[in-house]
């Protein structure tokens, strides 16, 4: 299947498209250094490390090189490891790397004494060095890995197993069995063990015919980079009720727009939130959006990708908020972009919910979902928490 089936859940803050810049002074750079769209995914493959790619005309790749942050290896950007090349087999899929990253602008442009860099695919971004005809980044992220699919699904009396998936955190499994009535009725449950018991669906008249699985990913900071195997039966076939679709929870991590200086430090050690400069600014620990020196309120996206939630005086809200009747959460975790309104799944407290991710639907986007079912076919009772 080709990349073009990825879909990119709402932790990817921003979707890009490579468009001619006219500023001559470069406020932002943003690179992508996720898998690429001419990709072939395949379940229980790696992929990584990717070439950068410049997501706007005004600047260009200069080079880059990639290394290991716990172990003292590197390649270099176009010599070793080309974008969509496969990783080995044996490669440590938890352990992280940092791209080095060096831009120039292209002719008529240069960077900004206040740039930010954007890197999505990338959990943390900082800027090493700048002028105004180079900039130096650092991008840190882990391999980009699809679980395998699930295999060797046995029935044993009232009982299924099948063999574990490495790095798989839990497994879904979709029960299709025959109500007393004989009709054909499914329900999906969620284990930890490649195991699960169908008792309650073999009782009362009931009686079940077969189950699918897909091993699925953990909800922590890799697992922006682990996307979900396909639903599979038990003769090793995809389950036709569900699509073949692909899904990587993407993370894009922004620097603060300082300069890091050569030991490590930062020159301008400002608290994570959103990006310093543009209207955000920092008071005690409460964030605002200035615009014409005027507080902003209200829903606010200022850089055209990620919405903000400013109260009535002003202040950047956190976590759960109800408007107009309709639940939205605002991201509490300052190491990413602290404030901006979460999408798609999301694990929150331990449960987990499903906020909407489209554009131009009946629910407005961001909308928590209560007590009905969501489009991939999971019910969630009133509270939102899918069971």
């Amino acid at each position: 299947m080709k990349f073009g089936k990825v879909l990119i859940a709402a932790a990817m803050l921003g979707v890009f498209s490579a468009m001619p810049a006219f500023a001559e002074n470069i406020e932002m750079v943003k690179l992508d250094v996720s898998p690429s769209g001419d990709e072939d995914i395949q379940p229980g493959q790696s992929y990584g490390r990717q070439e950068p790619k410049p997501l706007d005309a005004s600047y260009k790749v200069a080079s880059y090189g990639t290394e290991n942050v716990k172990e003292n290896s590197s390649t270099v950007g176009g010599t070793q490891q080309k974008s969509g090349k496969k990783n080995q087999k044996n490669q440590n899929l938890k352990t992280p790397f940092t791209y080095t990253i060096e831009l120039t602008p292209t002719e008529g442009n240069s960077f900004s004494d206040n740039v930010v860099a954007e890197v999505k695919g990338s959990y943390e971004v900082s800027i090493e060095s700048k002028a105004p005809d180079k900039l130096k980044i650092k991008a840190k992220a882990y391999p980009f890995y699809v679980l395998k699919n699930v295999s060797g699904i046995e029935q044993s009396g009232k009982s299924y197993k099948w063999s574990k998936v490495d790095n798989a955190a839990s497994y879904d499994v979709v029960i299709y069995y025959a109500s007393k009535d004989g009709d054909e009725k499914t329900a999906k449950k969620n284990v930890t063990t490649p195991k699960i018991s169908v008792s309650s669906y073999q009782n009362g008249g009931k009686e079940v015919d077969h189950i699918s699985v897909r091993a699925k990913h953990g909800g922590d900071k890799q697992g922006h980079y682990v996307a979900n195997s396909q639903y599979v039966e038990s003769d090793g076939s995809t389950d036709a009720n569900f699509d073949d679709t692909i899904r990587f929870d993407l993370v894009t991590a922004r620097s603060n727009g300082a300069a890091v200086s050569s030991d490590g430090t930062s020159a301008n050690s400002s608290a994570a939130g959103p990006a310093s400069g543009d209207g955000w600014k920092k008071v005690g620990e409460d964030w605002s959006y200035l615009k014409g020196n005027q507080k902003q309120t209200g829903w606010i996206n200022p850089e055209g990708d990620d919405w903000y939630l400013l109260d009535q005086n002003g202040k950047m809200l956190t976590g759960w908020n109800q408007i107009d009747g309709k639940w939205y959460y605002l991201d509490t975790d300052a190491t990413q972009k602290l404030g901006r309104m979460l999408s798609g799944w999301r694990n929150i407290g331990g449960s987990w919910y499903y906020l909407n991710p489209e554009r131009g639907s009946s629910l407005p986007f961001g909308a928590m979902y209560a007590d009905t079912q969501t489009p991939d076919g999971y019910h969630v009772n009133a509270n939102g928490v899918w069971q």
